[in-house]
């Protein structure tokens, strides 16, 4: 996993990349099911669907932001592009690209997000949700999502001791659930 932070004119773009033992097919397909992002990305409170537009629910310190936005590309097993629309919290556009690994041991995802990082109260909340920790944000939903496809479910010490180590206030654990309704391993592809 890598991931890396760009600021130009005042727009941040944010760009990860991780492999995921599984078909290129079944990771597009999981991913594309909008609506259980929730599943794997812990600030994600909801997504619903309708058409081509999404409307996303994100918790963010003090509250929730909202936004809708258009899927602009979405070229199955390869690629998911959006944008938002109307008046959003937080003006953004990205990318999702689904590759075969160049070791040829399942798909290599690579995420970019471009936005402006918005002002005012809600920018200070949002800030906090994108801003510097956002590239680590990003790459832990990608680790997540890595042991969503090939586990079945999501690493949590959900009520296990802390101990005196530092709590992230971003970490939120998820109880385990259920695996992804795929098909069995992709053929050719390792567990």
């Amino acid at each position: 996993m890598a991931y890396d932070i760009q600021e130009s004119g005042g727009l941040r773009v944010v760009s990860a990349a991780i492999t995921v033992r599984r078909s290129q097919h079944d990771v597009y397909a999981e991913w594309r099911n909008f609506t259980e992002l929730p599943r794997f990305m812990q600030h994600v409170q909801s997504v619903t669907e309708s058409g081509e537009t999404l409307h996303w629910v994100i918790n963010v310190p003090g509250g929730s932001v909202a936004w809708d936005a258009v899927i602009t590309a979405d070229i199955t097993d390869q690629v998911i592009r959006w944008q938002t629309i109307g008046s959003a919290d937080v003006e953004h556009r990205g990318e999702i690209r689904f590759e075969p690994s160049r070791q040829g041991h399942g798909t290599e995802i690579y995420v970019t997000i471009s936005y402006r990082p918005p002002a005012g109260r809600l920018g200070i909340g949002v800030a906090k949700l994108v801003g510097q920790g956002q590239g680590r944000k990003i790459d832990i939903d990608l680790h997540r999502f890595k042991q969503w496809m090939e586990v079945g479910s999501v690493a949590s010490t959900h009520g296990q001791p802390r101990g005196e180590a530092q709590h992230d206030e971003w970490e939120e654990e998820q109880e385990e659930v259920p695996s992804p309704a795929t098909d069995d391993r992709a053929e050719g592809v390792p567990a």
